[in-house]
């Protein structure tokens, strides 16, 4: 019997340049499973992201609408009431417009979202909600860098709000303007109390004085009189002046000061908030108690005390930090309220007014006291005289500087202006939906892809089955012989350097079988842990390339419950290794040769009843040893381990045994209790394992070909069948 020779590598074209560095491709190969495990999963990908797709859309179509519209107001006086300067008679008036100038545009948000405003627009509507409610359909917010407030109003419907939120902007307008012309009211109503009693004293002094003159006969005073009277008269007209301005002033103080009662002295200028500290500190001692946690998994059981007490922990600092806010208010500013303060300005003014008029009268009375002594040297019917023309001349004055003031009035309440402006109104045909359908599919898309690939990765993070090198050797503890390239569909030829890959991997697991065992090795056989995975695939290149580089191979279908080696290679079934062990044909009889030279092929015979009788039989013991004397290498195409022991008795009786495990498919598992299976029945010479259907990468060919300089092809490759008793499979299927 001859030992198999290393295989000779003949002369291939492109050559010349070196292999490629491992890792030299960088990031590209870091990156390389993710895109393998997204290629594995890629059902589930569409599946999760056309379900979060249709979850969202689902959601937002039977979500109720909501539709949102925009009305813009100019916050500030407007017209003649910007005008410092045009100041009217009434003091509280000129307050409102003063203040309007210094307001920002805080103040008009507050202004709108006030109950006053919110229930005169409710009122105008007639709204069936509560001002709490619909407060909480309105948005108000300033437009930086302008005296523009934006004033937003979302309805179950785009008519309602455009309806609403012009109806605020009206409100806030009407309200504005009315508070003004409220103190113009207030001081007319004043003025008409005043006017019907100076009206009567105009009447009754003209009487007097004219059943005066009557009755004595005189109509004017003497010349040596006149300028006394004229000084008297002249006192007296200060002193009716003096009076006047007092009684007005005095009734403009009432006014202020119960308008600046009813006005807030400071209004709300915002706040800021922070990050709540009870949160923040519980999320830190829960990343500590996670770590712990961690920490203890790996030394205790879930059971044991610590553990337990760390989870109760942590569901404690849990509920602890759903139950707190994320933030709290830092701060809250206020400023003073402008109108309190020029109202509280007014009053003072108004104060200092009518202390100087009561003090110009008290100024007057005694001017006039002094002057009364003159007057009484005066005969007895000039004083007369002089005295009613003077109470009725005062009378006839105080009459017309009320009726002055009344007309200022109402001059004032008629043409003021608010200091408010719509400047665009609200309109249904530009209102916002919500929620949005394709904002929504959007946002639908990005999340359900994310989803997707973490989905996919996490299920191929679970899967159990096999995937890489590492995996083989760190789970199952076997040396990994070769990995054997997916060639892809059965359809479609593999591209060249495919097939380069297939030929190098076979290559390479024909060395590393030539130094996996100290003995001779003449006999191997291949076996898997289920049916499917391709060991008949392998096992069968396996032998065309011991073929290739040994004087003589065999290869054996012991596969006698779901035979394929005859259909592999175009061979009949009529006689086999069924036949040679009952003893119905010998060795010479099964062996029949193949296209392939130096590869002769036994293949499983006729349908036995009893498989593991026969390989169990004395006479498989003796047909392996005639093989072995025949031929330099005898490969064994052995069943999988499955369920039967068919592989175990044919895996004893060789020198060695190859795991052949398919990629992605294998469970790890399935793997462990089938080789549990081969050491149980003794099978000690379990020499490693072949990776199947590995997805090759150009890349990892480099410059280098596997195609001969003469043009054929180093090894052939076996035909695509279907694989061990399972469905349509690629060319590396058993």
């Amino acid at each position: 019997m001859h030992e198999p020779a290393l295989p000779r590598t003949p002369r291939l074209t492109g050559a010349s340049d070196p292999l490629p560095v491992p890792g030299a491709l960088g990031d590209a190969d870091a990156i390389w499973p993710f895109f393998e495990a997204l290629g594995r999963r890629r059902w589930l990908v569409v599946g999760i992201f056309l379900l979060t797709l249709a979850t969202v859309a689902a959601l937002t179509l039977i979500s109720p609408k909501a539709y949102t519209t925009h009305a813009e107001l100019l916050a500030g006086a407007s017209g003649g009431s910007s005008d410092p300067s045009a100041q009217t008679t009434l003091p509280v008036l000129n307050a409102l417009l003063a203040a309007s100038n210094t307001q920002s545009s805080e103040t008009y948000i507050e202004m709108l979202r006030g109950t006053p405003v919110v229930a005169r627009t409710i009122s105008d509507l007639r709204l069936p909600i509560t001002p709490e409610k619909l407060l909480g359909h309105i948005i108000v917010k300033a437009v930086p860098s302008t005296s523009i407030v934006d004033l937003a109003v979302t309805w179950r419907d785009a008519a309602g709000s455009e309806r609403i939120a012009n109806g605020l902007a009206t409100s806030i307008v009407s309200f504005r303007r009315d508070l003004v012309a409220g103190q113009a009211a207030t001081v007319i109503a004043e003025l008409d109390r005043q006017l019907p009693p100076a009206a009567k004293n105009v009447r009754t002094a003209a009487d007097r004085l004219a059943r005066y003159q009557s009755g004595v006969g005189i109509a004017d005073a003497a010349e040596q009189t006149k300028s006394t009277l004229a000084a008297a008269a002249a006192l007296d007209q200060k002193a009716a002046q003096a009076q006047v301005d007092e009684q007005q002033t005095a009734a403009q103080l009432r006014v202020v000061e119960s308008q600046l009662a009813r006005t807030p002295a400071s209004v709300a200028n915002g706040g800021s908030t922070q990050p709540n500290p009870i949160a923040v500190q519980l999320q830190t001692q829960l990343a500590q108690v996670d770590v712990q946690l961690q920490t203890a998994l790996k030394e205790y059981t879930d059971n044991h005390p610590t553990v337990r007490n760390l989870r109760a922990q942590q569901h404690q600092l849990h509920d602890e930090l759903a139950r707190q806010p994320e933030t709290t208010v830092a701060s809250r500013s206020t400023i003073a309220n402008p109108i309190a303060q020029q109202l509280a300005q007014s009053a003072l003014t108004l104060r200092s007014q009518a202390a100087a008029a009561k003090a110009q009268l008290a100024t007057i009375r005694i001017q006039r006291a002094a002057l009364a002594n003159r007057i009484r040297t005066l005969p007895a019917q000039t004083q007369r005289l002089a005295k009613l023309q003077s109470d009725a001349k005062m009378a006839e004055f105080i009459y017309g500087a009320l009726q002055q003031k009344r007309s200022d009035a109402a001059i004032a309440a008629t043409t003021t202006l608010s200091d408010v402006t719509l400047i665009q109104p609200a309109s249904a045909a530009g209102a916002a939906v919500s929620p949005s359908l394709l904002f929504n599919l959007v946002i639908g898309a990005i999340v359900g892809l994310v989803i997707a690939l973490a989905g996919a990765v996490v299920v191929d993070f679970l899967d159990g089955s096999v995937k890489t090198e590492e995996d083989v050797e760190e789970r199952l503890a076997l040396p990994v012989l070769s990995t054997v390239p997916l060639l892809g569909s059965g359809k479609k030829p593999p591209a060249k350097w495919i097939e380069s890959v297939m030929i190098e991997s076979i290559l390479q697991l024909v060395t590393s079988l030539r130094y996996a065992s100290s003995e001779g090795l003449h006999t191997v056989a291949f076996t898997s842990a289920s049916p499917g995975e391709g060991k008949s695939t392998v096992a069968m290149a396996a032998a065309i390339a011991y073929a290739s580089i040994t004087p003589r191979a065999l290869i054996v279908d012991a596969d006698l419950r779901c035979a394929t080696l005859h259909r592999n290679l175009g061979l009949p079934n009529d006689l086999g290794l069924s036949d040679a062990l009952v003893g119905n044909a010998s060795f010479r009889d099964v062996v029949r040769p193949t296209k392939h030279t130096g590869l002769d092929a036994v293949t499983s015979g006729t349908k036995t009843p009893n498989p593991a009788g026969l390989l169990q039989s004395p006479a498989f013991g003796a047909f392996l040893a005639e093989a072995r004397r025949e031929y330099a290498m005898v490969v064994v195409d052995a069943t999988a381990c499955g369920g039967i022991v068919d592989a175990s008795l044919i895996c004893s009786r060789v020198d060695g045994t190859v795991f052949v495990l398919a990629r992605n498919e294998t469970d790890v598992r399935a793997a462990l209790r089938a080789m549990r299976r081969l050491r149980g029945a003794g099978v000690v010479n379990l020499l490693g394992a072949v990776l199947n259907r590995v997805v090759p990468r150009k890349s990892e060919i480099g410059p280098y070909g596997m195609v001969a300089s003469d043009g054929s092809r180093v090894l052939p490759l076996p035909p695509a069948r279907r694989g061990d008793g399972g469905g349509p499979r690629v060319a590396t299927d058993g």
